[in-house]
Formats: C-alpha cells, structure tokens, sequence
C-alpha cells in the first residue's frame, strides 16, 4: 500500500527577460522546513502555454529538477509539475504549482 500525502509549498520564481527566453532562480519552502533553491527557465508557447523548468533541487525535490508546462492566464501561470521518473528520493515528486507575477 502506498500513502499519499498532500502538503503546499512556497514556491518563487525571479526570473529575467534575455531576447525572448527567462532566466533566473527559484526558491521553495515547506512547512516541515525543508527548503530548496536552484537555477530557473522558461519559455513562452502558443497558445497562452509557457514551459518551466528548474533545475538542482536539494532538498525539496530530492537534488532532481522539475518541470511544467502551465496556462497563462493573465499575470498567473498554473499546471501540473513533476519531478523525472527516475528521481524517488525527494518529498515532493509531483503536484499542482499556480504561479502569480508581483
């Protein structure tokens, strides 16, 4: 039997524009205190879609990247993210991730 268990984390993006492609770094915080931080990028596509991924995440994701391809909908970015298959060592492996631009 495998348990699931559904925790919310904090998830922020500084990401800067560099001809058409955004660069920069996330940070994560979860309240059982784990924290990660790593390098960021997305990539804007039709159809209000955006690509992003990031990369290094100890000990958040378990030192594995994580990706997304979300909707655009105004100044918010939501979709599901996960982890690559391979990466079973991090608390957080997969889930919903809705990002608001401050």
């Amino acid at each position: 039997m495998t348990l699931t268990t559904q925790v919310t984390c904090t998830l922020s993006l500084t990401l800067s524009n560099d001809a058409g492609d955004f660069l920069g770094n996330w940070k994560a915080q979860c309240p059982d205190g784990k924290k990660g931080s790593g390098i960021a990028a997305a990539n804007l596509l039709p159809f209000n879609q955006a690509v992003i991924f990031g990369l290094l995440g100890q000990p958040v994701f378990g030192g594995c990247g994580w990706s997304i391809i979300a909707l655009r909908d105004g100044n918010r970015l939501r979709g599901d993210w996960s982890t690559p298959q391979g990466c079973q060592t991090g608390p957080a492996l997969q889930g919903r991730m809705e990002l608001t631009k401050q």
